[in-house]
């Protein structure tokens, strides 16, 4: 009886045969997953199989399959296609922007200042001693809600010159200033002060005392309706010499503001543009601004001037 041949001899007769060289570990490992094998099944293929044929082919096998196993260990784990892969983290120099609901289903309420609108329909409460007069309106996404339920602001843009946008509510109860950079006519830097021209009650008062004004210019008025409430669009651009800055200031305030009326609103920057909606709902005259520079993108004009055709007002 022929002697048992010696496996690791063989395996490097074997590599040495086709010209191939192994590492020793290799060769170590294929030792040890053959070795204890001292009965051999039938080989499954017809022909006659020779003993030294039968240990190349099965070392060939069993390098193979470590081989095999060792690389797709070593393969980089990637998600798979389609299916959930890791939810991305903003980078510590982005700030995420809080978002006021999840996507709008009905029509909901703006309640909080710089929050991220869903698009839909919202709704807005501008008169503060009239909270159940409402404006409806349909946002588009990338616009935040300002302060007070006052309006929106695209959120890319802002409202800030030279490209800024804006859309706001005013309630011009308490008239106007006749040089809106110097409306401190008190003397005092007192922010609570009424203008000196009178704007009326109506639609056609307010209109009439801003047209009069040459502090700055406007556009002839064209009429307009939201539902069954009418009034008039009118358009004022600001002065581009004048910085607001420059103007009278409230006490603690280090900039100017450009006041056109007494309400919180005011020019937010050179040459700013105010396209102004001022409608008579139901006896109660509302100002909804949209307020812009001469370098704010179209398209953003086009989606606020889209915003306030959308209004609709209940009293």
């Amino acid at each position: 009886m022929n002697r048992t041949p010696d496996v690791e001899l063989v395996l490097r007769d074997y590599f040495a045969d086709d010209g191939l060289t192994a590492p020793d570990y290799v060769l170590d490992v294929v030792e040890e997953r053959i070795s204890p094998r001292r009965q051999w099944r039938p080989w499954p293929f017809r022909g006659r199989i020779t003993m030294t044929s039968q240990f190349k082919l099965i070392a060939t096998l069993a390098a193979v399959i470590v081989i095999a196993v060792v690389g797709y260990s070593l393969l980089p784990r990637q998600p798979s296609v389609g299916g959930p892969g890791r939810t991305p983290t903003a980078s510590p120099s982005q700030t995420a922007v809080p978002t006021s609901s999840p996507a709008a289903t009905g029509i909901q309420d703006v309640a909080d200042s710089g929050r991220a609108l869903q698009p839909g329909q919202w709704r807005f409460h501008p008169v503060v001693d009239s909270p159940s007069l409402s404006v409806v309106a349909d946002v588009p996404a990338g616009w935040l809600s300002l302060d007070g339920q006052l309006g929106v602001e695209n959120a890319i843009a802002t409202n800030s010159a030279p490209s800024g946008i804006a859309i706001v509510f005013a309630m011009p109860a308490h008239g106007a200033f006749s040089d809106p950079c110097h409306w401190d006519l008190a003397g005092t830097g007192a922010w609570e002060q009424d203008g000196d021209v009178s704007v009326g009650t109506d639609v056609a008062g307010l209109v009439g005392a801003l047209r009069a004004n040459t502090s700055y210019t406007s556009a002839t008025p064209s009429p307009l309706a939201f539902g069954p409430y009418s009034g008039q669009q009118l358009e004022l651009r600001f002065p581009a010499d004048v910085d607001p800055v420059s103007c009278d200031n409230a006490p603690g305030e280090v900039e100017g503001r450009y006041r056109v009326m007494p309400d919180g609103i005011y020019a937010q920057g050179k040459a700013n543009i105010w396209r102004m909606s001022i409608v008579d709902v139901a006896g109660t005259r509302i100002v909804a601004i949209i307020e812009y520079f001469p370098g704010t993108a179209p398209d953003k004009l086009a989606e606020a001037q889209a915003i306030v055709d959308s209004f609709e007002f209940t009293p």
